[in-house]
């Protein structure tokens, strides 16, 4: 299991309670299934969530999990250029929509928006 350093918990603190901004904490909680008490914990830096809760979260304010940890700023590692080529040329589009995903360290929600943007996928 990582480890993480008191610094990695006060990033991850400061960039949750931006997340969250004006929200209701025990509504949120409510809406996410996660614990108060576990908020509080996150939010204070005593701890840091589990993947499981770091996954809630991430799909929830529609950002990668490495963001979410602070480990890296930009989600986008591909030009949509690079994106539709990759996207084309692959065998089982459906697949390819998350090899996509992880190598640009999105979700697959947030990959099969940008493929509708591109105008690869309708609606699917």
């Amino acid at each position: 299991m990582t480890s993480f350093s008191p610094e990695d918990r006060l990033l991850f603190a400061n960039k949750l309670q931006k997340l969250i901004g004006d929200k209701d904490k025990r509504a949120f909680c409510k809406e996410l299934n996660i614990r108060y008490d576990s908020l509080l914990d996150w939010l204070g830096a005593r701890r840091f969530p589990s993947k499981q809760s770091i996954e809630k979260l991430s799909i929830y304010f529609g950002i990668s999990a490495n963001s979410l940890i602070g480990k890296q700023q930009c989600c986008w590692h591909m030009s949509d250029e690079e994106i539709e080529i990759s996207y084309k040329q692959a065998k089982n589009q459906k697949e390819q929509i998350i090899i996509l995903s992880d190598l640009n360290d999105v979700p697959v929600k947030m990959m099969k928006q940008k493929l509708e943007s591109l105008g690869l996928l309708k609606g699917r």
